[in-house]
């Protein structure tokens, strides 16, 4: 190992999150999968992320809408549905 890289303790880890540092800023993120949701309900596929909170994830999840419906959740948690605006289309 190259003694000017040291690996981070957990107890190092801590301290610097408990100081409001980056790191800190790190650990807080909530990860999340945006769902795309086909004609009969069923998932198709998702995409994950991570984001500060649920409205911040929703923004980011609104960017893949694609005339697709989809779901965002975060774990088990569900957040919310989002549908593509109707079509002007005639």
């Amino acid at each position: 190992m190259r003694p000017d890289i040291l690996p981070l303790s957990s107890a190092y880890v801590r301290q610097r999150a408990d100081a409001g540092s980056l790191i800190s800023q790190t650990l807080s993120m909530t990860e999340y999968k945006a769902y795309f949701v086909d004609g009969d309900g069923h998932f198709v596929s998702f995409r994950g992320f991570v984001c500060d909170n649920d409205a911040d994830a929703t923004v980011w999840a609104k960017q893949l809408l694609d005339g697709q419906i989809i779901e965002l959740w975060s774990g088990e948690r569900f957040v919310t549905r989002l549908t593509p605006a109707p079509s002007n289309e005639k």
